[in-house]
């Protein structure tokens, strides 16, 4: 299969399909303020620890385990969906403004959590369902019919079986099943219908001051001496060691080789295409002897990831790759340029700058760290208790106690929008941040809770209401109906997060690189 429609088919069709089509008809933010009421039904502020789960795990739903694969199979997607939206502009330095990370774990604990519930709500996926889902699928076929290399080229990029690939499949179409439910059998009232119409004429903008549990975490001081009382409690020295044991991954680190590649893209099943890539890598070969690899991979590489510079691919573990190319670079003496290698994508010539061992830190070697992680934790969670009984009846005092946790605790403003638009500036789609963010008033003027999107948590003020000078136009009521059934199924779906054992594995996430937007190999 060609490069392009590799990446075409990861994000778009499959297990990527739930969360896009669900973005690209996402409603805008009225539809979250009008029916607000309801939604609150569902919301329940709560608080999970925040660490990671045995062995290589993302996370753990229930008793689910979202592996690290699944989680970067899906970080990736949402990378090159991105880049391919915004014409490729979708660096790094975006990637950390839209919080990629968090938000591609937290689609998949979302996920995971929707499927559990409509399997207990009776809803069933037949085997013809997912067959037809896979052969109709046009990126899997060839001239207009299924092709079966196609589907083992996806298979080997997303380093899947056929049977865990369908299982997915399966998922993803349960899924879309609830989520009609919701859409097609709720319907707004006319009150309510009326509110949206209220709502449209306003625009606001708003203060919020963002606090990521991990970092407030990693920037409390624990003394030694803390930490040693810690562990005086014969219970607290349990629950050191139950982390250790939960949380292996966070304390050890794959093999990982630094390299660099060059790619000439070829399809496999075209002898042209195969003969010219081969009859290239020829030249590009014999460049090598008085050229450096940087300067031959800015001049021919078809990956345009990497190419600009000069093929560098940074440090990766092994099952980041595909197996051919993992195999050859993971083998490799560092300092030399290998033979080429055929993967799906092509040919590639790999160079190893360096190789780095597997990595495992003993118990004894980290238990005082694990203690004062734990001690900090909870004395940030108790201050998040604390400061939301106040910020109803004494918003001052509540915010000088949340700003107590960091010095460099700022506000930030949003600047103007309506609730039109289809997401808060600077902060993005989220139904519960959207309500509390309408809900706010010159007499309220700061939200009375803490709201909680994945490891951030926010504090909200008003900075300044305005009627909006062009309001939007008004829906059809068909269109405000489908909104709220959508509205309403999206905060089911987060509401469901409110009752679950989640534990998130937030080394992985926060300290994982980040995939390239077109990593090819």
């Amino acid at each position: 299969m060609l490069c392009s429609e590799m990446q075409l088919l990861a994000p778009e069709s499959f297990f990527g399909g739930f969360m896009l089509n669900f973005a690209r008809r996402q409603s805008p933010i009225v539809i979250h303020i009008v029916f607000w009421p309801i939604i609150a039904v569902f919301v329940i502020w709560g608080f999970e620890r925040y660490g990671s789960p045995i062995g290589g795990a993302a996370a753990v739903v229930n008793d689910h385990t979202i592996t690290a694969l699944q989680y970067r199979n899906t970080l990736q997607q949402m990378i090159e969906t991105y880049s391919k939206y915004m014409g490729g502009n979708f660096d790094e330095n975006m990637q950390k403004q839209f919080r990629i990370k968090e938000a591609a774990i937290n689609q998949l604990v979302g996920m995971e959590l929707v499927t559990e519930q409509a399997e207990k709500m009776g809803l069933q996926v037949t085997d013809a369902e997912v067959r037809d889902q896979i052969t109709n699928n046009p990126y899997l076929q060839k001239e207009g019919r299924f092709s079966k290399e196609y589907y083992d080229g996806v298979l080997q990029y997303r380093h899947m079986t056929a049977s865990q690939f369908e299982d997915e499949i399966r998922k993803d179409i349960l899924r879309s099943k609830a989520d009609h439910l919701f859409e097609t059998q709720i319907r707004p009232s006319n009150l309510e219908l009326e509110k949206e119409k209220v709502l449209r004429s306003i625009k606001m903008n708003v203060a919020f001051m963002n606090m990521d549990r991990s970092d407030l975490a990693n920037k409390m001081t624990i003394s030694d001496s803390v930490s040693d009382e810690y562990f005086k409690d014969a219970a607290h020295e349990a629950e050191v060691k139950k982390y250790y044991e939960l949380h292996r991954s966070e304390f050890s680190k794959p093999e990982e080789v630094k390299a660099s590649h060059i790619l000439v893209k070829a399809n496999k099943e075209k002898d042209a295409e195969v003969k010219a890539a081969q009859s290239k890598i020829a030249k590009i070969q014999q460049d090598l002897k008085t050229k450096s690899f940087e300067e031959v991979a800015r001049q021919y590489s078809d990956d345009p990831g990497s190419k600009s510079k000069g093929g560098d691919l940074g440090w990766f573990a092994k099952d980041s790759k595909v197996s051919e190319f993992a195999e050859a670079a993971f083998t490799q003496e560092p300092g030399k340029v290998g033979p080429p290698i055929q993967t799906v994508f092509g040919f590639h010539l790999i160079k190893v700058a360096a190789k780095h061992p597997a990595i495992t830190q003993t118990y004894d070697d980290v238990k005082r760290t694990i203690a004062k992680k734990l001690i900090a934790q909870d004395r940030i969670e108790k201050t998040f208790l604390d400061a939301e009984k106040k910020l109803a009846t004494a918003p001052q005092e509540a915010l000088k106690e949340l700003q107590g946790l960091d010095k460099s605790l700022k506000w930030e403003e949003t600047g103007f929008f309506t609730a039109a638009d289809e997401a808060i500036p600077k902060i993005g789609e989220n139904e519960e941040l959207a309500a509390a963010a309408m809900s706010l008033s010159e007499k309220e003027n700061v939200f009375p809770h803490l709201v909680r999107n994945g490891n951030s948590v926010y504090v909200l003020k008003l900075v300044k209401e305005e009627k909006a000078t062009a309001p939007a136009p008004e829906k059809a009521a068909n269109q405000s109906e489908k909104e709220y059934g959508r509205t309403i199924f999206g905060a089911w779906a987060g509401s469901l997060r409110n009752t679950a054992k989640v534990t998130i594995n937030n080394p992985l996430i926060s300290g994982q690189e980040q995939p390239d937007s077109s990593d090819n190999n």
